[in-house]
């Protein structure tokens, strides 16, 4: 039995010692523009997916994109599952930024239902940044800020001494009976 209790011991050190990755990250959007308008949203990404420090969605590492205002009657909008046809996402993971200075289809710009569709859009390249709420663009002057989703995860020290105060509470249990 206190073989047991030592392989038992072991083995939940070795896992509860092994670093816990989440794949799924998720991002804040909030934009502050004019007489306090603002859109908000969220990002998610899969990170396992993501090689090469940048997140796009023709590589399909992007996972889900919301967004949303209460502001000039209202709007809001879902990536995918909405019409979302040209669409241009492009976010920078090392210095977490959405990039908004090159040509609206390239790598450096941003084009979220901004054709005229129904919802809310948004288009940031060299020449223009601007919501676009039902098709109709109102311009912007300011830049939309992204901030990193902190998820609580479990510390694996905290897990494996769990593990060995139950391992040891049923070892002197079992010494007391014998």
């Amino acid at each position: 039995m206190k073989n047991a209790i030592l392989r038992l011991t072991a083995l939940l050190l070795v896992t509860g010692s092994l670093a816990a990755k989440a794949d799924i990250i998720t991002y804040d959007i909030l934009w502050t523009g004019d007489a306090g308008s603002t859109m908000t949203g969220l990002f998610t990404y899969d990170d396992s997916a993501e090689a090469d420090n940048w997140v796009r969605d023709r590589d399909s590492e992007l996972l889900s994109l919301a967004l949303s205002t209460t502001d000039f009657g209202g709007a809001s909008w879902t990536w995918p599952g909405a019409n979302a046809d040209p669409f241009n996402f492009n976010f920078d993971v090392l210095n977490e930024e959405l990039p908004v200075n090159g040509n609206t289809g390239g790598t450096e710009a941003q084009f979220w239902n901004a054709g005229g569709g129904i919802g809310l859009g948004y288009r940031a390249n060299d020449t223009r940044s601007a919501l676009f709420i039902n098709g109709q663009f109102q311009e912007l002057t300011a830049s939309i800020v992204t901030t990193r989703q902190e998820v609580a995860v479990p510390e694996p020290g905290t897990l494996a001494l769990l593990g060995i105060g139950i391992a040891a509470m049923g070892f002197v249990r079992r010494r007391k009976r014998t």
